[in-house]
């Protein structure tokens, strides 16, 4: 299976009848199984699809060395929880170990940008066989207790709240037809044939940090945001005793361990839409822990900092490090 000018596109799960997908890049045809690399898109877990801003050195890096390079559906938020996340990513791994047998699933790098880091962790945290490497890009889940999420600012647009309401404040008759979704296009350049966008999707995630319940749909537990930030302002600091034991492993923060993969987090140090500190945080535990990893904190760039500056020398300086770091432990 060689792909030089795009993907083979594999169906790995049905859901509600529809079919869950990948899109697999093959470079070579190799005599014995290779490394890949599992990429998870962004789109703050509410939007986006499978081909939104797949970051091309990556891809670059897996055609360069002969590697395999996988970006798949994964569903989106509302109704579905960061429990049915986690079910796709078993999903995907079980299909490829059975399907693609040009992949060594000894060697297989998780990765993800932005709301991707979160999906991308799961995977490393529970994927089995258990990834050889994550990396994260600007993503979201290394402190999914920051301010960006509890602390919902005071202004509100009411106008952009009701229209989603349907989603994230539905009517017993709305419940019923939310229907699951993952591909949710935004605009042409990530569109997948048979999806238009859903324009409810777009404003989602900012909505949800706007209400502070972004908390509430990664756990499927309504109010969980609100009784965290009222416990943590009597206790005078971070107080999670109300979150639900079934659902902490949804919190990646909170399984982070001696076994966790190698991993390399990159983030813009002026990222406004994912702070830093989520990669700080990660970089901290993983340090307290024992686990190799690298941090490349940018200086002076936001979010999708890489986007169209790959040829800067302060960019290629990340991008070569995360090459490095890459090749060191799928070519061991």
């Amino acid at each position: 299976m060689s792909a030089t000018h795009g993907p083979k596109i594999l169906d790995f799960k049905l859901v509600d009848g529809q079919p869950l997908q990948l899109d697999i890049w093959s470079f070579a045809e190799p005599s014995e199984p290779k490394p890949a690399f599992i990429y998870f898109h962004g789109g703050g877990l509410a939007a986006g699809t499978r081909r939104t801003a797949i970051p091309q050195f990556l891809r670059n890096e897996a055609k360069n060395r002969g590697w395999t390079f996988i970006s798949s559906d994964y569903r989106l938020l509302i109704p579905a929880t960061g429990q049915d996340i986690l079910d796709d990513v078993h999903s995907l791994f079980e299909f490829i170990s059975a399907n693609v047998p040009q992949i060594d699933m000894n060697r297989v790098a998780v990765g993800g940008g932005s709301a991707g880091g979160y999906v991308a962790r799961l995977a490393a945290l529970y994927a089995r066989p258990r990834p050889k490497v994550f990396y994260s890009l600007y993503g979201i889940g290394g402190d999914l207790f920051s301010s960006l999420y509890m602390d919902p600012p005071p202004w509100k647009d009411v106008t952009e709240l009701a229209k989603i309401a349907p989603m994230t404040h539905p009517t017993a008759a709305q419940r019923s037809q939310l229907k699951y979704e993952w591909n949710a296009p935004f605009g042409p350049h990530d569109q997948i044939d048979g999806f238009a966008p859903n324009p409810l999707r777009i404003p989602l995630w900012s909505s949800l940090m706007t209400e502070g319940v972004f908390l509430d749909f990664i756990t499927g537990v309504e109010g969980l945001g609100e009784k965290v930030r009222a416990a943590s302002k009597i206790k005078g600091e971070l107080d999670t005793s109300s979150i639900p034991t079934e659902v902490r492993h949804l919190i990646p923060q909170f399984n982070i361990d001696a076994s966790f993969p190698p991993s390399h987090l990159s983030h813009g140090l002026d990222d406004s839409s994912v702070l830093s500190t989520e990669s700080t945080k990660t970089h901290e535990q993983l340090n307290a822990a024992g686990v190799p990893n690298e941090l490349d904190l940018v200086p002076d760039v936001g979010h999708m900092f890489e986007w169209n500056r790959e040829d800067e020398p302060a960019i290629r300086k990340v991008i070569d490090s995360i090459a490095l770091f890459l090749c060191k432990y799928l070519e061991a």
